[in-house]
């Protein structure tokens, strides 16, 4: 698998599944029938947003996938260090022989680049 194919996927099953998934369950989520008390919270904060500021929350939590994907995509690059981390990790699809780690951020954050710009 080639580090491109690899974040697309990445990109398309954290990213944006993600923030699709958000939107249809604030959107279609009727207050009245959770339970989950974080969800209660977080519901109904959503519903007392006007149109633009409900748009405004989805993508800051759509951004915040983007930054924690990034930051964990540089771990597995090599360019940042976790607490406690003596050496470097090699990611590796099984049965090849190629690493797929040294610039899965930098692919990340272009693909990313390019659709905020499309």
């Amino acid at each position: 698998m080639k580090p491109e194919k690899f974040i697309e996927g990445i990109r398309n099953s954290v990213v944006t599944q993600t923030a699709d998934i958000h939107r249809h369950l604030f959107e279609t989520t009727d207050l009245d029938s959770a339970t989950d008390p974080y969800w209660i919270k977080a519901q109904g904060l959503f519903n007392r947003l006007d149109a633009d500021d409900r748009e405004i929350l989805l993508a800051m939590m759509r951004q915040s996938s983007v930054d924690t994907t990034s930051t964990l995509l540089s771990v597995l690059d090599g360019s940042a260090r976790i607490d406690g981390q003596n050496s470097d990790i090699v990611l590796k699809i099984e049965g090849e022989s190629e690493p797929l780690g040294g610039n899965l951020q930098d692919i990340f954050l272009a693909a990313e680049e390019e659709t905020d710009t499309s």
